[in-house]
């Protein structure tokens, strides 16, 4: 019947956070939000009791009364043996789940630890953890390399037939000849062979008686 009281408050392990070089106190910058609001969220939990006894630490959610505006009337309190809250993490810096996380709870009969696989949030992200710095590699200065020589190939072009062309009918234009005026023509001169006259004999007159 002990185990079967109520839980006083439950611890969220936060994992090794010595990994990525963060410490408790950092958690509280990386929650951003939870609910209920009737809940008391202490992120600073070392997991340390009033007996002495050490837990899980991480973050430590105590159970509360739930609002006025959600009490139950006498008699009508549910019976459910679970609670129900969610938290909300930064997203830039909180990535993925732990593979291997632990949950404390604590009862009046006294404090548990249940292992809890790919539950809780990751506060190391693996790619920042791991991340090496950078290193510059050494120069190497590569061997020179005589390209083997290529003879191309031979082309012969593909036979190409020109496409027969008509010869657009032309019209000549009509020409129209310019007037010529003929050269002056000036006679060579010409002298006339002389001319002998014939010797005439007067014929005789008879005078009349």
């Amino acid at each position: 019947d002990d185990y079967c009281k109520p839980i006083e408050y439950i611890s969220l392990g936060t994992g090794d956070l010595d990994e990525c070089g963060l410490q408790s106190t950092d958690i509280q910058s990386l929650l951003t939000d939870y609910a209920p609001k009737c809940y008391d969220i202490d992120p600073l939990y070392d997991g340390t009791c009033n007996n002495g006894a050490i837990g899980v630490p991480g973050i430590k959610v105590k159970m509360g009364p739930p609002p006025s505006s959600q009490q139950y009337p006498a008699g009508s309190e549910p019976t459910d043996d679970y609670m129900v809250f969610s938290m909300c993490f930064d997203a830039s810096k909180v990535s993925g789940f732990q593979e291997s996380g632990q949950i404390g709870y604590k009862t009046k009969a006294g404090r548990a630890t249940c292992d809890a696989y790919t539950v809780l949030p990751n506060f190391c992200d693996p790619t920042e953890a791991t991340t090496p710095s950078p290193v510059a590699p050494a120069s190497v200065t590569p061997a020179p390399t005589t390209p083997a020589p290529v003879t191309p190939s031979p082309i012969t072009p593909a036979p190409v037939t020109p496409n027969p062309t008509t010869p657009r009918p032309t019209t000549p234009a009509p020409v129209t000849p310019s007037p010529t005026t003929p050269a002056p023509i000036t006679p060579a001169p010409v002298t006339p062979a002389p001319i002998t006259p014939n010797p005439t004999t007067p014929v005789p007159v008879t005078p009349v008686p």
